[in-house]
């Protein structure tokens, strides 16, 4: 757990809302509503990618609301499996007629999907 807050953690909070960097990336990925049957996904990419949330834009009638959860399904590079994880929406910014912005935290990310995380962060 030091090794993690000594390599990612912001030196000073006072510059920086953020307490892990992100990473910056487009990677595809695929956006469900919790509850929903898996064939109402969103095609979506992500932006920005930390450990413990993500940046991602979403079509702009994608009707997630805030603070509400989702799961979201991206594969990163040079890794077999996709990750599969649960978030919650912080931060809905920046929609238009195309896209919205969203920020999410991760919510009880599974060994696996943290360790694949760890790779590119």
């Amino acid at each position: 757990r030091d090794h993690i807050k000594e390599r990612v953690q912001v030196k000073d909070p006072g510059q920086e809302r953020r307490r892990y960097f992100r990473k910056s990336v487009l990677l595809p990925a695929l956006v469900y509503r919790r509850g929903s049957d898996g064939s109402s996904g969103m095609a979506g990419t992500v932006v920005d990618l930390s450990l413990v949330g993500l940046k991602i834009y979403i079509p702009h009638n994608c009707d997630i609301e805030q603070d509400e959860e989702f799961d979201t399904i991206f594969t990163i590079p040079n890794e077999k499996a996709p990750v599969t994880l649960r978030c919650v929406a912080r931060r809905i910014v920046g929609c238009d007629k195309d896209a919205c912005e969203l920020g999410a935290d991760f919510v009880d990310a599974h060994l696996s999907d943290y360790q694949k995380l760890m790779r590119i962060c």
